[in-house]
C-alpha cells in the first residue's frame, strides 16, 4: 500500500466526513487521556492520514476506520502520514465549523419561528380583511390590534418578547430595504415580503406589507399596513377599473376630460385607508395606451404593467421622490404619477412638474378638496400660486362608508374660475386664523 508525509498546507481544504470525523475526535480525545501522542482523519476522497506509528500501535482502530469509510460507500483507500499537530489542527477545525454550522442552524430555525409569528399575525389579519396590524409595545407585554372596516379591533396582550423577535426576524430575513442593526428606539420603515400558501391556487404567494415603527414614551409601536394588491399579483391581478370600485359615470367621465388636458394637477384626496392608492391606479386605466405615464411609488403596492412603475426611497437624497421628479421628466412622459405629496419637496416638484408643461397625478392627505389646498399651502405651494390659470385641474376628494361591504363616497370638484375665486377668498380667513394662534 502506497504510503506517503503530508502537510497541513497538503491536507488544508479537504472535507471530512461528519461520522467518521467524529469517531477520529473520540479517539483522539481517548488517547490524550492517555499521554498517548496518537491521532487519525480521513478525508471523502478515501484518504487515511495517521500519525507514523499508528498503524503498528493501534491496528484495531486502523480497521474501524476503514471499516467506517467503506460503510459510507468509500472503497478505495489510501494510507498516508502526518505529525500529530497537523492531524489534530485539522479535526479541531472540523469541530469549530461543524459547531459553527450548528449554532447557524440553531439561530436560522429561532429566526423561522419568529418570522413564522408574525405569519400567523398577518394570516389573521387577512381573514378578518383588516387593512393594517397595529402592535404597541410596552414595559413588560405586547398589545395587538387590527384596523378593520376602518376601526380598531380590541388590543390583545401578547407576548412582548415573542412580537419583538417576530418584528425583528422579518426585517432581517423579509426585507429588501432594511440594511440596519434592529433597535426598539429607532425610527424604521420598510417594506416586507412574505409568503402564503394559498388553497385556490394550491400553490405559494407573495404578499408585501409596509413596515413603520416609531418610539413611545413608555415602549415602542409598530404599524404593518397590507398592500392587498400584491398579495393578488400572483393571480393576474389587475387594478379595477373605477366603476367596479363603485365611482360614479358622471364623475369618471369629468377624470376622463381632465386626463385629455395637457397639463395641471389631478388629486385623488382622502384620509388613510380609504382607497386613495385603488383609485390611482384606476385613473391610470383611464390613460390611452399612446401615453407615456411614469408613476413614482413608495412602496409599489398594485402592479400596473401598462405604465411605468419606479420605486422611491425616501430619505435617500438621489432616490426620494423630489429627486425623482426630476429624473421622470426628463424621460419624456406625458404623465407623472406621483403616489403620495407628503412633504415640501414632492409638492414643490409637482407644482414645477405642472409649469413646464405635464400632467400630474397624485394623492395627498386631507379631509376635503379645500383641505388639499391648504396642505399644499402648509408644504410650499402658495394659494396664489395654486389659483395660476391651469395649475389645479380637479380634486377628487373619497372615503368608504364603515360598513360590512364598504362604499366609496366621492366629492368631485373641476377646478374652474368660480372654485379660483372660493380658493382666493379662502385664503385670507386662513391667514387671519393663523395671526389668531
Amino acid at each position: 500500500m502506497q504510503t506517503e508525509e503530508l502537510t497541513l498546507q497538503q491536507l488544508e481544504g479537504s472535507e471530512l466526513p461528519e461520522t467518521v470525523t467524529s469517531y477520529c475526535q473520540a479517539c483522539l480525545y481517548h488517547w490524550q487521556q492517555q499521554n498517548l501522542r496518537l491521532a487519525m482523519l480521513a478525508t471523502s476522497s478515501g484518504l487515511l492520514v495517521t500519525t507514523p506509528d499508528l498503524p503498528s500501535r493501534q491496528p484495531q482502530v486502523l480497521l474501524n476506520l476503514r471499516w467506517l469509510m467503506q460503510r459510507s460507500g468509500v472503497m478505495q483507500l489510501q494510507l498516508a502520514y502526518a505529525s500529530l499537530t497537523t492531524i489534530r489542527t485539522l479535526l479541531e477545525e472540523a469541530q469549530r465549523r461543524r459547531q459553527q454550522s450548528y449554532q447557524q442552524d440553531a439561530t436560522v430555525l429561532a429566526d423561522s419561528r419568529a418570522q413564522q409569528r408574525l405569519q400567523d399575525i398577518v394570516e389573521q389579519a387577512l381573514s378578518l380583511s383588516a387593512s393594517d396590524v397595529h402592535l404597541r409595545f410596552k414595559p413588560t407585554f405586547a398589545l395587538l390590534s387590527f384596523r378593520q372596516q376602518g376601526r380598531l379591533t380590541t388590543p390583545i396582550k401578547r407576548s412582548r418578547e415573542a412580537m419583538v423577535e417576530a418584528i425583528a426576524a422579518s426585517l432581517n430575513n423579509c426585507s429588501e430595504d432594511f440594511n440596519e442593526v434592529f433597535d426598539e428606539q429607532s425610527l424604521i420603515n420598510a417594506s416586507l415580503q412574505l409568503q402564503f400558501y394559498s388553497d385556490s391556487q394550491a400553490s405559494t404567494v407573495d404578499l408585501r406589507l409596509r413596515l413603520q415603527q416609531s418610539p413611545c414614551v413608555d415602549g415602542f409601536a409598530v404599524t404593518l399596513r397590507i398592500q392587498q394588491g400584491s398579495l393578488l399579483q400572483n393571480t393576474r391581478y389587475q387594478p379595477k377599473n373605477l366603476l367596479d370600485l363603485g365611482m360614479p359615470s358622471q364623475v369618471v367621465a369629468q377624470l376622463r376630460l381632465a386626463l385629455a388636458q395637457h397639463s395641471g394637477l389631478i388629486l385623488i384626496i382622502g384620509a388613510t385607508g380609504q382607497g386613495k392608492t385603488t383609485t390611482l391606479a384606476g385613473l391610470n386605466r383611464l390613460i390611452e395606451p399612446d401615453k407615456k405615464v411614469i408613476s413614482l411609488e413608495d412602496p409599489i403596492e398594485i402592479e400596473q404593467p401598462y405604465i411605468e412603475q419606479k420605486p422611491v426611497k425616501p430619505g435617500d437624497p438621489q432616490r426620494d421622490f423630489a429627486a425623482m421628479v426630476k429624473i421622470a421628466l426628463r424621460e419624456d412622459p406625458d404623465i407623472l404619477s406621483i403616489s403620495e405629496i407628503r412633504d415640501r419637496e414632492t409638492a414643490l416638484a409637482a407644482y414645477r412638474a405642472v409649469l413646464t408643461g405635464h400632467l400630474v397625478t397624485a394623492t395627498i392627505h386631507a379631509a376635503s378638496a379645500l383641505g388639499a389646498c391648504q396642505r399644499l399651502a402648509d408644504l410650499g405651494v402658495s394659494y396664489q400660486a395654486q389659483a395660476e390659470a391651469g395649475v389645479l385641474r380637479l380634486l377628487l376628494h373619497q372615503r368608504l362608508t364603515q360598513t360590512t361591504t364598504p362604499q366609496l363616497l366621492v366629492d368631485c370638484v373641476v377646478v374652474d374660475d368660480g372654485f379660483l375665486r372660493q380658493l382666493q377668498q379662502y385664503q385670507p380667513r386662513l391667514a387671519e386664523f393663523e395671526r389668531c394662534a
